[in-house]
């Protein structure tokens, strides 16, 4: 009879992978206890939206909101801009964050 082989289910990670990793969680964690006595709403979105775009290592970010029918705002169905960052001028519009 064969020997039944079982696949991993996880790969070890390299050094510099856990490192990153190690850094990401505690970026996120800092990010977590500054939010918690966040009482302004924009700068809240904005550090999400910054700790995103570190962790991601991407080069811009944006948070954005869908306002429904009918928005006392005349904006019913159009996304607003809640924050963004490194986004460009150009590409912003209604309820630039």
């Amino acid at each position: 009879m064969a020997p039944i082989q079982v696949a991993p289910i996880f790969s070890l990670a390299s050094p510099d992978d856990v490192e990153e990793e190690t850094s990401d969680v505690a970026l996120l964690h800092r990010i977590s206890v500054e939010l918690i006595g966040e009482q302004d709403l924009g700068e809240l979105y904005s550090k999400i939206v910054a700790a995103a775009v570190a962790i991601t290592q991407s080069q811009f970010g944006t948070m954005q909101r869908l306002c429904p029918p009918g928005d006392p705002s005349g904006h019913g169905g159009e996304l607003q801009l809640l924050a963004h960052c490194n986004l460009p001028r150009k590409p912003r519009n209604f309820g630039d964050g």
